[in-house]
């Protein structure tokens, strides 16, 4: 008898995992009933000190065809989704954080479009749940308006075509915090007729431990920001391989650069948010130095956009033009 030649993947599914023994099971347990079948799971326990990857023995054991686990020493989050990253093989990549969950149909909803619109992208709505999945928001992604739609920074809600991380050689940038905003820019500019659904699926856990609850108790260090990422980045998008609209590029930066200033920046020590002042000021000289004049910046562009991310950006362009970027995040905290 010929053995049975196996179906192809058609979702990897990449699980950083550290020190969530919490809620792993939850997580793992939430892909495995996914409706869409020939998926993968990928976990990388990135040195965990608890029982995680003692979890993940007793899944992997349990369930051999489908998840595969990989063990490393701590590296961070963005390493260990880059090693997953090398040994995925499914036609699309998705990302779910271990102490995160999804519904069912979460995989099945996104893929179903990709293959419909031939996109090399789908991104939908998610919901922040409290540690014990008790709903505090559903957010709604990609906000569009006349024209331009403002892409969301998170890598998990959304499913991406593998061969584009292949073939533009798209990574995470170790080390650094905010690592998906870079990754999710190079990505907006290769990715064909990126598609976006309503349904969201994807319950982003409230969890104080985690790398994005953390960032404000921790003494952040120049080095751990995205600048060089960011940099990069821009160069990526300014290729004349995959150019983005020069005037969404740069307003797409200015939204970035206000978010790291007053809200990532915000708390940090006083050397550290001038290092980030400077840094924020020379790029946008440098690259974007009439983003004054940007359409998308007028506070009356966008009518349904909240007001404090109509005023955000305004505010951030006049006060880095007459180099006040240092007492304007003194001001804010």
């Amino acid at each position: 008898m010929k053995n049975e030649k196996k179906a192809p993947i058609r979702v990897s599914v990449i699980v950083p995992v550290y020190n969530a023994e919490s809620y792993l099971r939850t997580c793992l347990d939430s892909i495995l009933q996914q409706t869409l079948e020939n998926i993968e799971i990928l976990a990388v326990d990135d040195g965990s000190k608890d029982h995680s990857a003692k979890i993940l023995r007793e899944y992997e054991k349990n369930y051999p065809d489908t998840i595969h686990a990989i063990y490393q020493e701590n590296q961070g989050q963005s390493a260990a989704r880059n090693h997953a990253l090398a040994m995925a093989s499914g036609e699309f990549v998705a990302f779910v954080d271990s102490d995160d969950y999804i519904g069912k149909d979460f995989l099945k909803k996104m893929y179903d479009t990709a293959i419909e619109q031939k996109s090399d992208m789908v991104m939908c709505n998610y919901t922040k749940v409290t540690e014990q999945g008790e709903i505090i928001q559903k957010y709604e992604i990609n906000y569009q308006e006349n024209g331009i739609r403002i892409p969301s920074y998170l890598c998990c809600n959304r499913l991406v075509r593998r061969q584009l991380f292949d073939t533009w050689k798209i990574r995470f940038r170790e080390g650094v915090i905010c690592e998906d905003i870079p990754l999710i820019l190079k990505l907006e500019a290769v990715a064909a007729n990126i598609q976006t659904i309503g349904d969201g699926e994807y319950y982003y856990r409230a969890n104080p431990q985690s790398t994005t609850s953390t960032i404000k108790n921790r003494k952040l260090e120049m080095r751990q920001l995205p600048f060089g990422e960011l940099r990069d980045a821009i160069t990526f998008c300014t290729d004349k391989e995959h150019p983005m609209d020069p005037l969404k590029l740069e307003f797409f930066i200015c939204r970035i650069m206000t978010s790291l200033l007053f809200d990532t920046g915000r708390g940090c020590r006083k050397e550290v948010k001038d290092g980030m002042c400077r840094e924020v000021q020379e790029i946008m000289e440098n690259c974007f130095p009439k983003c004054y004049k940007n359409p998308y910046i007028k506070v009356g562009y966008f009518h349904q956009l909240p007001m404090v991310q109509k005023i955000g950006p305004w505010i951030f362009v006049c006060a880095l033009r007459v180099h006040g970027l240092k007492l304007l995040a003194k001001l804010v905290g």
